[in-house]
């Protein structure tokens, strides 16, 4: 069960609006392609771990945390009774298989 909704990143939004209005530069297009492919990694993911893992397991999205005023996000945790599994998603193209095996 998702405990919240994964939304689309708002500079992959703000660069997908510009990307239908104006030319690019080939840095912010180069930018665009790579968070619109995470983002679509992420997507995947979600409906694969929906498909595929039960209802006792709790999935948070987009969580970003601050250690010693340093931030970082991980795309998925996976929250099983008294373990949390943090995913951190990639997108790669070509013929990728998925396994995960996961043990209490």
């Amino acid at each position: 069960m998702f405990l919240n909704s994964r939304t689309e990143p708002k500079l992959l939004t703000l660069l997908g609006f510009l990307n239908t209005r104006m030319i690019l530069t080939e840095d912010e297009l180069k930018q665009y392609l790579y968070l619109k492919k995470g983002y679509e990694g992420e997507v995947a993911f979600d409906l694969m771990a929906a498909e595929k893992l039960n209802n006792e397991i709790f999935i948070l999205n987009d969580l970003m945390l601050e250690i010693n005023q340093s931030k970082f996000q991980i795309d998925s945790s996976l929250i099983i009774q008294d373990t949390i599994i943090p995913c951190e998603v990639k997108n790669y193209e070509g013929i990728i298989c998925t396994r995960m095996a996961i043990s209490i």
